[in-house]
């Protein structure tokens, strides 16, 4: 309002607090900069995360084609990203744990829905990786809702934290 001091969206988010948000290491750049003033002067921490293929989004496949978890060209692109992004941010103070997907059990872009077993391996592979690479951080998986949660619990014991999105009501 024209009447309130400009705080500016970071001191608003510690105000109402918030105390950590979740990002994603591509497809744009992350600007580290930021994100240290973020959590140096508010103290707000990052959840970085990797879309694993979502969107087809670090697999190399087109969207129409969509990332298939059992293609090992996918997975190693995948692999790579994440890779690549643990490299990257592992010695941020900011960075609180990893993310893994975001929805990808709904299967936009992607097979996960159509063969969730290969999907929660290659996590779980994922997560191994992560882990044999930064033993300070745990590492989470982003699903859509409960879907496929009794595979995930078989196929992906690796990974410490099961975040869902999920939406209720109308």
């Amino acid at each position: 309002d024209p009447d309130e001091p400009a705080v500016g969206d970071f001191a608003l988010m510690r105000d109402m607090g918030v105390n950590a948000i979740r990002i994603y290491h591509h497809p744009k750049k992350v600007n580290t900069v930021l994100l240290r003033d973020l959590y140096n002067r508010y103290g707000i921490r990052v959840i970085m995360g990797d879309f694993l293929g979502k969107y087809a989004l670090g697999s190399g496949a087109s969207w129409y084609e969509g990332t298939d978890y059992n293609n090992p060209v996918h997975r190693k692109n995948m692999l790579d990203s994440v890779k690549k992004m643990v490299e990257e941010f592992k010695g941020e103070p900011y960075v609180l744990f990893w993310m893994l997907g975001n929805e990808n059990n709904y299967g936009v872009a992607n097979n996960a829905k159509r063969n969730p077993k290969a999907y929660y391996e290659f996590v779980n592979e994922a997560a191994i990786m992560i882990k044999s690479m930064d033993r300070d951080h745990p590492v989470g998986i982003c699903n859509g809702d409960l879907t496929f949660l009794d595979i995930c619990a078989s196929f992906a014991p690796s990974v410490d934290i099961y975040g869902s999105n999920a939406y209720r009501g109308k």
